[in-house]
């Protein structure tokens, strides 16, 4: 089997290099011996930059909640504990956290007078998250905000859209939310 190479945007197949001639009078070009010798299996020169590319990292996931930036600089370290800054990080923690199903997240950032038992478990294998928008974010007080945001689901294989204007309270030195207004 051919090993396959992606260099830039061409594909490279490594060959092993064949020597038609046995004869050992007959010279080989400048290029293939050096290629040779650094015990490359690539015959062409024009290929040399492959060889010295180094193996990268594969780029950071993405965050759920829309962002911009890598999940282990966003939600993530908010899903480990780190208090929330904003009510608008903890609306994106959520939604984060509804995507990537972790239910413990969602129901201890609940406030406690509102929470329900259930955080809808239940619908969570059926729901595929599409995208969060936050619309606004405003906080009136230090210990009061809202955040306006819609987010777009799908659930056997039909789109919804959930609007809602939520409420937030800042308590203990951390955000919870109470309840929002869906519309």
């Amino acid at each position: 089997m051919r090993n396959v190479t992606r260099c830039r945007t061409k594909v490279v197949r490594a060959l092993p290099v064949l020597l038609l001639a046995t004869d050992s009078s007959r010279q080989k070009p400048p290029e293939k011996r050096r290629f040779e010798a650094a015990g490359s299996t690539l015959a062409a020169p024009r290929f040399a930059h492959c060889l010295a590319m180094k193996k990268t990292a594969p780029p950071p996931q993405a965050c759920p909640c829309g962002s911009n930036l890598a999940y282990a600089r966003c939600c993530e370290p908010l899903h480990q504990g780190q208090p929330a800054p904003t009510a608008e990080a903890l609306m994106r923690a959520r939604y984060s956290a509804y995507v990537l199903k972790l239910h413990d997240y969602v129901q201890a950032t609940w406030h406690a007078s509102t929470r329900p038992a259930d955080v809808g478990e239940g619908d969570a294998d059926a729901t595929r998250w599409l995208g969060l928008e936050v619309k606004r974010h405003e906080q009136p007080d230090a210990t009061h905000a809202i955040v306006e945001f819609v987010a777009r689901y799908r659930v056997a294989g039909r789109g919804h859209r959930l609007h809602e204007t939520s409420r937030f309270v800042h308590e203990n030195g951390h955000w919870y939310y109470v309840d929002g207004d869906i519309g």
